[in-house]
């Protein structure tokens, strides 16, 4: 995702330089910069977007699994030790 990014504002510094060296007038100038920059903003809005839903899927599926790996009684060998007693009283850093 990080390419794509990079990617965008290199597309985007190349069309404002080559606006700002086309010989046309200010004002003509400036509202191809505003088009450009607003096609580009939506662009990077929509990437973003995509990215925080990937996200957000991968996060839900992970809870998802927590929770059924919890409601199905499994746990990891360590939590066994110190609910069974054996680590409990001792920091396990120790």
């Amino acid at each position: 995702m990080k390419s794509v990014l990079i990617a965008l504002a290199g597309v985007a510094l190349g069309a404002v330089a080559g606006t700002l060296l086309a010989p046309a007038r200010g004002f003509v100038t400036q509202r191809k910069l505003a088009k450009k920059g607003g096609e580009y903003a939506e662009d990077l809005e929509s990437k973003f977007n995509e990215m925080i839903d990937q996200f957000t899927q991968k996060f839900r599926t992970l809870k998802n699994d927590l929770v059924r790996k919890s409601e199905n009684g499994k746990s990891e060998p360590e939590d066994s030790l110190v609910q069974s007693g054996s680590l409990s009283g001792r920091n396990k850093f120790q």
